[in-house]
């Protein structure tokens, strides 16, 4: 009977503990499923974090780069027509555009519904339309301003020369055939847009060329993504089940109900406390997380994208630790404000007995003398005379008396 005892102990505080896990797991299962598997949600959050706005700035500024260093007199084009090319060869829709087939290919993968991501985003025409677009915007209206040249030898050695460094226009010169050579040469350029054409087999793991594949590398994702979408399911019949074997194993109800309050009251706690412990770490480590992007546009941009998802998260867990408190305290505070009644039903159900008097000689004495009775929490009762059976008059006979012994005779 005592190892029964310890065997249902053990069992209680092992489903407890199993209990507090599965309540954890559910609320975390729960908040990733709802985070991350939303594909609007997750472009709508890109959105807003102002990626599309500062890759088109991004490419701007790479290209302006790009043009200074690479073609002779490229300094001499201004900005804001290599701000008006970029916004006309790569508008903010053609990017989002790009995005959402990369996230949706993806998606399809990790759903196993593809054997790898099946997406192609190319933009080698944005790169060809934006170079003709600056080179015809600054040769051929720099060429138009130009006066023309007088003499023959001045316009023979000007042909040879960059018609961006141009101060006279020879009058055999094309300003568009010389937009197009210009503009070959701006397309042609690595520094920015160095691979126009991307797939998943030109992204890395390392988010560069010439390494592992990114979906080769994490090829174990996709089993992963399907189970976490299944774990909200599973973890909450586990916690039902343990909630009813604690309450049956348990010696009472009170005991098991009060151990899953207890539980309940924990787990509600630790997800309150979860929410402030990550946004203070999310805000302490924000600017090391991409900081070997070495851009800082995008790298506030992709800030701004976790910052939503982290919000998310925590949000979703803040309301099952709120929940989870509502019904602790509701366990509790019932068990806390019906202990009396259990008590006095108790009481009811088995009442003391009485203690009999003692049968002491000195109370016996101090009653049949009428002295007094003895100081007790109880009023003694009398103690009646030990009588004889009473014999009725119709079978009474009389005892025979025995005669006395005759005195010896004196021999003579």
């Amino acid at each position: 009977m005592y190892s029964m005892k310890w065997v249902r102990l053990l069992f209680a505080y092992l489903f407890c503990l199993i209990l507090f896990i599965s309540l954890i797991n559910v609320a975390f299962s729960t908040s990733e499923h709802a985070a991350l598997t939303n594909q609007p949600k997750i472009e709508n959050w890109i959105s807003q974090s102002g990626f599309y706005a500062n890759l088109q700035k991004t490419i701007t500024d790479q290209a302006r780069n790009a043009i200074s260093n690479d073609l002779t007199g490229g300094s001499t084009i201004s900005s804001s027509v290599i701000n008006d090319a970029a916004q006309s060869a790569f508008p903010q829709s053609a990017l989002q555009q790009a995005v959402h087939e990369f996230i949706s290919s993806n998606y399809s993968w990790l759903e196993g519904k593809s054997g790898i991501p099946d997406f192609k985003i190319d933009l080698s025409t944005s790169k060809v339309a934006f170079a003709d677009e600056i080179a015809q915007t600054a040769i051929v209206n720099h060429l138009k301003n130009l006066p023309t040249c007088t003499a023959t030898s001045q316009s023979a050695q000007l042909l040879a020369a960059n018609p961006l460094l141009l101060s006279c226009k020879p009058a055999n010169i094309n300003p568009e055939t010389e937009a197009a050579q210009v503009g070959i040469q701006i397309a042609n350029s690595n520094g920015y847009i160095s691979s126009p054409v991307i797939t998943a087999s030109t992204i890395s793991a390392k988010g560069s060329n010439g390494g592992e594949l990114y979906y080769v590398k994490f090829s174990k994702a996709p089993k992963i993504y399907q189970t976490v979408n299944k774990l909200p399911l599973i973890l909450s019949v586990v916690s039902l089940l343990s909630m009813i074997i604690i309450f049956f194993v348990s010696r009472t109800r009170r005991i098991g109900m009060k151990r899953i309050g207890i539980v309940l009251l924990l787990s509600g706690l630790l997800l309150v406390a979860d929410k402030f412990v990550s946004d203070a770490l999310f805000n302490r480590y924000k600017d090391q997380a991409f900081s070997g992007l070495n851009n800082g546009l995008l790298q506030h941009s992709l800030i701004n994208f976790v910052h939503y998802i982290e919000t998310e998260l925590v949000k979703i867990d803040l309301w099952f630790g709120v929940g989870y408190l509502v019904v602790a305290v509701l366990i509790l505070g019932t068990i806390f404000f019906t202990r009396n009644k259990q008590t006095t039903n108790k009481e009811t159900k088995n009442p003391t007995p009485s203690k009999p008097a003692q049968d002491n000689p000195d109370n016996r004495s101090m009653q049949s003398n009428g002295v007094g009775t003895p100081q007790n929490d109880y009023e003694m009762q009398p103690v009646n005379p030990i009588r004889s059976p009473h014999v009725p008059k119709s079978n009474y006979k009389p005892t025979k008396q025995r005669k006395p012994p005759r005195p010896p005779k004196l021999i003579q």
